[in-house]
């Protein structure tokens, strides 16, 4: 399995050499295999500060040409380049579950630096994102060292370099030329702090380009189109966007307050940090209640259940996204069916952990009926409760059976004809399961 970007597709047909089939290329083109020596060459290359250092981003994206000095040794650029690219595109390959070879590698920076094809037509936004896990001695610089790679034309209105301004001030500036050029307020979705930085002198609408923090705008251009008429929705337009003393005032229109905030459908997020109890009262049950019943829409024709109306849940509950921060309207369809049912697959099992049942459907059955959900696709769901079951706090043998047990059947029941993926299910069971079992059912 080979995937292709802009990066590797230019090279030769390099990206359509898997892992693999190193083998085979080796002798093909009469060259050694690498060895475990060469691997861990590589990997002390690509670990070098260099990678790190964001004035370097500009040196290499900016030169007609480089070369790569290691020493006694050099090799030209693309090569390197193309190799943090390949092993990228390995890792995705493997869906992330790297060979042994890969391990300990870290391509990521190289190959940001490398794969520049989209950089002449993106914002300023979107470049300090891109480099945002890069370092400077100096944090304005994790602005200014990057100025070179953004067009003229994005950067109009941006103010001269000045090393007398303070780095908030020097951030700031970029928040308010941001707002200025498009005139809504995406540039303050960047902005995640965390609690060790709250109380710095930063005030709290400028992002921290000095903190590496994955950050995913969900200000993404298929959902803006619904924002830039707001007043044709009723809603004020952002007229202008005036700091005073580090502060800013803006009109606006309160929807609702958030209750709840996990990563994109992670049924460990609430084994690992709620009780049953708690996860029993979490909203998206009763959303799920009301989505999946007859009262969720009044124009709606009148359906004892409605699929519809789960599914706009489940792309509004998720903003859009797969857990892979693609957009799902723009997804196959396949791939889209694998969303819905990786969803309904998820609901299924916030239920079953809060020890409720929902009021209409089961979300798995579901799954199963409506888009022919295989087994072996539902499967890692249960491997995945199986392995936050194992890792939960102790609990009494009394209580863990029953529990345990139940998953079990439902294991057995989903994979039916499926032996090799149950033998790995039953694999993980704890040791002392099934003598457990046998004495309880009095075999033993």
């Amino acid at each position: 399995m080979a995937h292709f970007t802009p990066a590797t597709r230019r090279m030769d047909g390099l990206a359509g050499v898997s892992m693999t089939d190193l083998d085979a290329v080796a002798e093909r083109t009469q060259s050694a295999k690498p060895d475990n020596e060469a691997w861990e060459a590589l990997r002390w290359l690509l670990s070098r500060p260099w990678f790190t250092r964001v004035w370097c981003v500009q040196e290499i994206v900016l030169a007609r040409s480089s070369r790569v000095r290691v020493g006694a040794f050099s090799l030209d650029w693309p090569k390197l380049g193309v190799t943090a690219a390949w092993l990228s595109e390995q890792s995705l390959a493997f869906d992330y579950d790297i060979p042994v070879e890969l391990e300990g590698l870290t391509w990521d920076n190289a190959y940001g630096m490398f794969d520049t094809s989209e950089l002449s037509e993106s914002s300023l936004l979107e470049v300090l994102v891109e480099f945002r896990d890069f370092n400077a001695t100096d944090p304005r610089d994790k602005v200014y060292g990057l100025l070179g790679l953004v067009n003229a034309g994005e950067l109009e209105g941006f103010p001269i370099v000045d090393y007398n301004k303070s780095v908030a001030e020097v951030y700031a500036d970029v928040v308010k030329t941001s707002i200025a050029k498009t005139g809504h307020l995406g540039s303050l979705a960047y902005v995640k702090h965390g609690a060790v930085h709250e109380k710095s002198d930063f005030p709290s609408w400028v992002p921290r380009w000095d903190v590496s923090e994955d950050v995913c705008s969900i200000f993404h251009s298929l959902s803006l189109s619904a924002w830039v008429d707001g007043n044709k929705h009723g809603l004020p337009e952002l007229r202008d966007f005036c700091p005073s003393d580090g502060k800013v005032a803006l009109s606006g229109v309160r929807f609702d307050t958030i209750a709840w905030m996990t990563e994109a459908m992670d049924i460990g997020h609430f084994k690992e940090s709620q009780s049953p109890e708690s996860a029993s009262r979490h909203p998206f049950i009763g959303i799920w209640n009301r989505s999946s019943s007859n009262r969720h829409y009044p124009l709606d024709p009148p359906d004892e259940y409605s699929i519809s109306a789960v599914l706009e849940m489940a792309t509004t509950l998720t903003t859009g996204f797969n857990d892979g921060y693609e957009m799902v309207v723009a997804l196959e369809t396949e791939d889209q069916q694998q969303f819905y049912t990786d969803f309904l697959t998820y609901m299924h099992q916030l239920f079953e952990y809060a020890e409720r049942k929902p009021d209409t459907f089961d979300p798995l059955e579901e799954a199963q009926t409506r888009f022919e959900a295989t087994q072996p696709e539902i499967y890692p769901a249960f491997v995945q409760a199986l392995s936050t079951f194992n890792q939960a706090s102790p609990r009494s043998q009394e209580e863990a059976d029953p529990n345990l047990r139940y998953l079990h059947e439902q294991v057995k029941v989903l994979l039916q004809g499926h032996y090799d993926l149950l033998e790995r299910f039953e694999a993980s069971l704890p040791l002392d399961y099934f003598q457990q079992r046998a004495k309880s059912e009095g075999r033993i």
